[in-house]
Parts: structure tokens; C-alpha cells; sequence
């Protein structure tokens, strides 16, 4: 009788004589093995794989493994070859898409636009091709409907819009958006996938970093003593580096031990940019990213958290030492600008919105129309564009209580996701949304492919977390295991 070879640690294998092969033996005592999460053995589909001949012209042995890790058994490697061919282009163009997000106003190409919507649009139809051939659609979930929903109520309002042609962009934007949602619903099905994802928004801050800081040193300001990678505003690239701190703590707590410091060394040089930037609001926000540090400490080890102490300490002595006063001193403006609640004369703007919200409070001005609609208050400046700088704010002006409750509905179905998820995960994502939401509360972020992306990666990590706890439910609805745990007869040759 031929052996059986690579049969998963917990995996019962029985012959048709009964013998009993490869058993763990936790499992041989009824007791689950201990979950471990290495960065390369991620969550399995738990289903058993199929009955056919082997390489060797022998049969598969089926295997159960009903008291295995869900991630036990499968690879990385095996994961990635979920995809088709044109299923692999697509999800190339979409890492190169989100891998540009950082410093996407940085390189721009003439008579197209920037070099992440060269790589979205190619992404995107590539993303369609690879549908078409595969016959193959992942069905979307509700929260796909309602954003999908706001999409369109958006698109409706282009016909009572105060500024059509402004609406008509925004609209070909939110499109935009919407198939990159898809995208990253439809070809990351995996852990693997969505952190690969993670890792393309995480390495592209490197670039921003690197920039920021050689403009610092030339002396480049964006605006008086504030610094910015090229193309950005710094309140901008703020919120953009502090979103990459959460992921990066994810990342690291599941990386090996030499990879985990790429990631550790990220969020120091991400928070040393946005001190650069000067940003209150982006400070605020990195510092409630920062927080997921000791919020997650248990997922570290003892000599890792002793290092990260060491290291935070070295990055104060750093951030002291490089950082301008006066950066230092317009952050130390955030409770003066606080308590007046002009932050820095946003309240005008705010106003001025508020007063054409009274006059359009069902269906708002029209999508991308807030800067018109607030002409008659605010002017026309010819060197910059006046903007509601609150994402809640501009949404409720420019598409109305409709728009606003669809919006706020997709937010409320995102919550609910991160409540039913746990561990590390459930941490990750409740501190992204906390500090997006602090972030744009002094930004129009509701067009910027950053909040798409994490409503994206959100979607699909919830999607990952429902199917682990479905199986897990199957499992301990079972009766309780026997000393060895039945398994299907395979006749081996």
C-alpha cells in the first residue's frame, strides 16, 4: 500500500482496512490545536479536496480536517492560483493601481491625467475582460447595493444641478470608484489577495516619504513652512500617510520577523511626514492610528514590544530633532482653533453651504456643485477651489437628505461588519474607521480613492470573516468527536 504524502498536520486519512494515518495527536484527544497566524499559511475555504487521480496515476485520499486551523494546510502559493490568466492581469494593474495612490498627483500624463488612472482604467478593463472569459461574477452584497445606490442618486442630481458640468465629472469619477470596489471584491478573494492590496497602498507612502523629506531639504515649501510631496495638499497627504499606519501595524504583527521592521520603519516615516505637512487634523488622526500600537499588543511578542518601545523612544528623539518649530507651533494651535470653532475660517465656508442646503434640502445642489452654489459667499478664487472641507457636510449639500441617508447608510452596514468580525482584524478596521472619520471631518474625502479602497478592503475582509465563522459554526454543530474521528473510505492502490 502506497503511502499518502502531504497530508496536513490534523488530517485523518483512512484506508479501507481502517488504518489510521497522519493524526494529530491534539486531535486524537479531542482538542483543537492552538490558532497560529504566520504570514505565509492564511485561512483555507475548509472544503475537502476533490476525489481524482494523482500525479502518480494513484487516487487523491480525501482529507477532513475538522479540528485543523481553517488556515492550516494552504499556502500562500496554492491561494494565488485561484485566478485565471486574465484574472492575474486584472489584479496586477489594480496593486499597481492602489500602489500609486500616495503619489498619484505626483506624475501627471498629458492628455490623460495622472498615472494612477492610467493604471485604474487599465485595471479596471482588464478586471472586465477577465469576467467575460471567465463567465464568472462574485455575487456583491448589500453594501455594494447601497453604495451603488448613492452612486446613482448622485447621477440623478446632475438634473437639478446648479454647475451641470461639474456634476457630470463628479459623476464619471464616483463610476470610476464604484468599478474599483468591484475590482477588489471580484479578484481578491483571499487573504492573500487583500493583503497584497495592503501592501501596495503601504509601500507606495515610501515614495511620498521620500519626496516630502527631499523638499524639506531643498527648501520647497507647499505653503509657508508646510511640505507636501509634489501635487499634494498637506492636509491631503496627512490623512493619506495615517490611514497606511493601521495597515502596516496588520501587516507587521503577521509578517515574519525580518519582514515585520519594512513595516515598523513605514509607520515611523510616515509620522514624520506629517509633521512635515504640518497638518492639525492630519496629526490628530496619526495619533489615533498610532493607538492601534498598544491597543494590539498582545498580538506581539514580549521582545517585540520591548524593541517598539526602544524604537518609539528613538522616533520622539528623531521627530525633535528634524521636525521645524514651526510645525510644531501650528500644531499647537488645535485647541485654540477648537475653541473659537472657526478652524482656520472653515466655518465660513460651512455657512455658506448650510444657507444653499436650506433653499435645496431634498435633493442638494447637484454632485460636485458646492463650490458654485457658494460662488455668490465665498467668490471664485483663480488659484484655488473652494471646497466644503467636511465629506459629511458636502455630501448632505450636494445630494441632499436622500443622498446623505444612502451615504450614512453605507457607513452604518460597515460598522455592523466590523462588529461581527474579532481578533486582530476587528481591531484593525474599527481604528480605520475612526480615523478616517476624525480625517475628513476637515476634508472632502468623499471622492478620493483612499475612502473607496478601505470600504473596498473592509467589504472583502468581512466577506473572508463571515465564511470562517459559517464554517466554524458546521464544525462545533457537530457531534462530539470520538477518539478517532470518522473519515470517508479511500481505497488507495
Amino acid at each position: 500500500m502506497r503511502s499518502a504524502r502531504g497530508v496536513a498536520s490534523g488530517a485523518v486519512l483512512t484506508t479501507r482496512r481502517g488504518a489510521i494515518r497522519g493524526a494529530d495527536p491534539l486531535v486524537r484527544a479531542g482538542r483543537p490545536r492552538p490558532a497560529l497566524f504566520p504570514e505565509d499559511r492564511i485561512p483555507a475555504t475548509g472544503e475537502a479536496p476533490a476525489r481524482g487521480p494523482a500525479a502518480d496515476g494513484g487516487v487523491r485520499p480525501t482529507i477532513t480536517s475538522a479540528r485543523a486551523p481553517l488556515w492550516q494546510g494552504r499556502s500562500i502559493k496554492s491561494q494565488i492560483a485561484d485566478l485565471s490568466a486574465l484574472g492575474h492581469v486584472a489584479f496586477a494593474f489594480l496593486w499597481l493601481f492602489v500602489f500609486s495612490f500616495p503619489a498619484e498627483k505626483s506624475f501627471d500624463i498629458p492628455g490623460l491625467g495622472t498615472l494612477s488612472r492610467l493604471f485604474g482604467l487599465m485595471a479596471l478593463g482588464a478586471g472586465v475582460l477577465a469576467a467575460v472569459a471567465d463567465r464568472r461574477l462574485r455575487p456583491l452584497n448589500r453594501t455594494h447595493a447601497a453604495l451603488a445606490l448613492f452612486v446613482f442618486w448622485a447621477t440623478l442630481t446632475v438634473r437639478w444641478s446648479v454647475a451641470p458640468d461639474d456634476t457630470a465629472i463628479k459623476i464619471q469619477t464616483y463610476l470610476q470608484l464604484l468599478g474599483m470596489a468591484w475590482l477588489v471584491w471580484e479578484f481578491c478573494p483571499t487573504e492573500a489577495r487583500v493583503a497584497a492590496i495592503m501592501r501596495a497602498y503601504v509601500f507606495g507612502t515610501f515614495y511620498a516619504d521620500y519626496d516630502t523629506f527631499s523638499r524639506w531639504l531643498g527648501a520647497h515649501q507647499t505653503y509657508y513652512q508646510r511640505y507636501a510631496t509634489a501635487g499634494f495638499d498637506p492636509n491631503d497627504l496627512a490623512l493619506t500617510l495615517a490611514l497606511s499606519i493601521p495597515l502596516s501595524f496588520f501587516l507587521a504583527v503577521r509578517a515574519r520577523r525580518w519582514r515585520a521592521w519594512i513595516y515598523w520603519l513605514q509607520i515611523a516615516m510616515a509620522f514624520l511626514t506629517i509633521l512635515l505637512s504640518a497638518s492639525r487634523t492630519g496629526f490628530v488622526a496619526a495619533c489615533l492610528a498610532a493607538a492601534i500600537v498598544p491597543l494590539g499588543a498582545k498580538y506581539m511578542g514580549r521582545t517585540e514590544r520591548r524593541l517598539i518601545a526602544v524604537g518609539v523612544a528613538a522616533v520622539v528623539v528623531a521627530t525633535m530633532a528634524v521636525v521645524p518649530a514651526t510645525s510644531w507651533k501650528r500644531i499647537s494651535t488645535i485647541g485654540a482653533e477648537v475653541q473659537s470653532g472657526s478652524f482656520n475660517s472653515r466655518s465660513l465656508i460651512w455657512s455658506a453651504g448650510f444657507a444653499e442646503f436650506r433653499q435645496h434640502p431634498l435633493g442638494g445642489v447637484g454632485a460636485g456643485a458646492y463650490p458654485r452654489a457658494v460662488e455668490p459667499v465665498m467668490g471664485w478664487p483663480t488659484w484655488w477651489r473652494v471646497v466644503a472641507h467636511n465629506t459629511f457636510f458636502s455630501v448632505v449639500v450636494e445630494t441632499g437628505i436622500v443622498g446623505f441617508a444612502l451615504f450614512a447608510t453605507v457607513l452604518g452596514m460597515l460598522v455592523a461588519a466590523v462588529k461581527r468580525m474579532a481578533g486582530v482584524e476587528r481591531l484593525l478596521w474599527s481604528v480605520m474607521l475612526l480615523v478616517w472619520a476624525v480625517g475628513v471631518n476637515t476634508l472632502s474625502w468623499e471622492l478620493r480613492k483612499p475612502t473607496w479602497l478601505l470600504f473596498a478592503l473592509l467589504l472583502a475582509t468581512a466577506r473572508l470573516t463571515a465564511a470562517k465563522r459559517q464554517t466554524a459554526g458546521a464544525e462545533t454543530a457537530r457531534p462530539p468527536a470520538r477518539r478517532f474521528s470518522p473519515a470517508p473510505e479511500v481505497v488507495l492502490p
